[in-house]
């Protein structure tokens, strides 16, 4: 092993002078460098976007949502159940549906949803015992849009006396005048533009046929939520829809992980690109040392014997590119995370910078992807060893 490494060294050309077959070997460990760091940069934007979301998601969102098909909230199993769960912090029933909001000349369909006022409290730092009688909360993007400040009067309408204004032209609905009591912010722009909050209570009043109703629950640590799903199902509950957080927004988590592997493969190419020349690179320096494999040949070395010194070469290149890398993705995660290089325009956007997180499986894959192509392109380059006939080539010499 330790002759093979210095054949290969030797073979390799001449420090002192850079020919074109060393020129290929180093092109090939920047491309292949450039290659594994975008695509280690490109999963850490992901995955930071990944964690920026879900953060969002969690501090709004319930952890699950159990959804009533019949839309009866008067269901005794289920809240004896849930109550007797300890893993549960805080859960609430609930009702919601869409309403029109008027306020003179404003008009504007939102989805009012209500809760029990102690989980309605905490989901949007509320006063535990504050009075929401004949109240609503807006989104503040929503208090923004339609210029309703706190305090004001405004008149909500449910969606059967809309229906019935609309097929009765003398029929005069009965709005029901509620004020507005603030805002809430959840830095999720759907809530923020098109929500109101308010308690269980008024949504009753409100909504003459309940539109859909159940429970929502958040757990003291989010990784209950499968056991307890589990749990929850073979209850067998009927007429209901259990939801996760994750299956609540399926979409968007669906688009964002469609969105990272078809970046991913995009950059791939870059670093197949650079496979390519490094199988260029070892093809040419095998074609340019024939005389030197020749001379191997004659002294006793077998083919494989030689063939696996142009492997070494071609590790060698692979693994300083690999390395060189992951030391330059670590490099920019590290300083982006600290120094916020890329930059986003705060009055926009929610976070300062592009978000990164390093994950060891990333690292894993991308190494592991990068040396079996890496190796196959060695080995494809050095199979024409086999085809040569050096000792012959050597006698013309």
């Amino acid at each position: 092993m330790k002759n093979r490494y210095y054949i290969s060294k030797k073979l390799f050309g001449d420090r002192k002078k850079l020919n074109f077959v060393s020129t290929m070997a180093y092109l090939s460990i920047f491309g292949l460098s450039i290659g594994v760091a975008s695509l280690l940069i490109i999963l850490s934007v992901f995955n930071g976007f990944d964690k920026i979301v879900t953060k969002i998601m969690i501090n709004h969102d319930p952890h699950v949502r159990i959804e009533l098909l019949n839309s009866k909230i008067e269901n005794n199993e289920i809240e004896n159940y849930l109550n007797s769960q300890k893993e549960i912090k805080s859960k609430s029933k609930y009702i919601s549906g869409k309403i029109l909001l008027n306020k003179n000349l404003i008009n504007r369909v939102i989805e009012l949803k209500g809760f029990e006022q102690k989980y309605l409290s905490e989901l949007i730092n509320l006063e535990a015992n504050k009075n929401l009688d004949k109240k609503i909360i807006l989104g503040i993007s929503l208090q923004n849009q339609t210029g309703i400040d706190d305090g004001d009067s405004i008149k909500l309408i449910s969606p059967n006396k809309l229906q019935e204004t609309l097929l009765n032209p003398f029929y005069s609905p009965d709005f029901a005048n509620y004020f507005v009591d603030g805002s809430f912010r959840s830095s999720n722009k759907e809530y923020d533009q098109n929500f109101a909050y308010t308690t269980i209570e008024n949504a009753t009043n409100i909504f003459e046929k309940k539109q859909n109703a159940g429970w929502e629950i958040k757990f003291y640590d989010i990784k209950q939520t499968e056991e307890f799903i589990l749990k929850l199902k073979s209850k067998n509950f009927a007429n209901v829809r259990i939801l996760t957080w994750k299956e609540i927004h399926k979409t968007l988590f669906s688009m964002m992980q469609i969105e990272k592997w078809i970046a991913t493969i995009l950059i791939l190419f870059i670093t197949i690109v650079s496979i390519v020349s490094l199988y260029a690179s070892i093809s040419m320096l095998i074609k340019q040392k024939i005389r030197d494999i020749g001379t191997l040949e004659s002294i006793g070395l077998t083919k494989k014997e030689i063939t696996s010194i142009f492997k070494l070469i071609g590790l060698k290149i692979s693994a300083i590119g690999i390395s060189l890398g992951i030391i330059l993705s670590v490099s920019i995660i590290l300083l982006q995370q600290k120094y916020h290089l890329f930059p986003l325009d705060e009055t926009v956007y929610i976070i300062p910078a592009i978000p990164t997180e390093m994950q060891l499986t990333d690292f894993i894959f991308v190494s592991l992807v990068s040396i079996v192509l890496s190796y196959l392109a060695i080995i494809i380059s050095t199979r024409m060893i086999y085809k040569l006939s050096p000792a012959t080539l050597l006698r013309w010499e």
